[in-house]
């Protein structure tokens, strides 16, 4: 079993547990080794993030670096074992960026 911080609200967080599921069609399970905590991340923890760009409860960290580890139906499986790079965001779909 693996735990997450959680960002509950502005200032709050916890520490939960967290057990990964099976990947599913299309989808492959990333063993994270590194994940960045960067200005947005703190601009969460501070809730000063511009409205539309977060919602709580979320786990912080998007961006990070790790093994495939298992792939799911649809995913070839010569991707288990490679090393992986992944950054996620929430665009606000109004403006030009």
């Amino acid at each position: 079993m693996s735990g997450a911080v959680v960002v509950e609200a502005p200032g709050e967080y916890r520490l939960a547990p967290h057990e990964p599921r099976d990947p599913g069609p299309g989808e492959a399970l990333v063993r994270v080794h590194a994940a960045g905590i960067c200005g947005s991340d703190r601009e969460v923890w501070q809730g000063n993030r511009p409205e539309g760009y977060v919602r709580y409860p979320l786990t912080p960290g998007h961006e990070w670096s790790g093994t495939v580890e298992r792939v799911g139906a649809g995913v070839p499986g010569s991707l288990a074992g490679r090393k992986v790079v992944g950054e996620g965001f929430r665009n606000c779909q109004v403006c030009d960026r």
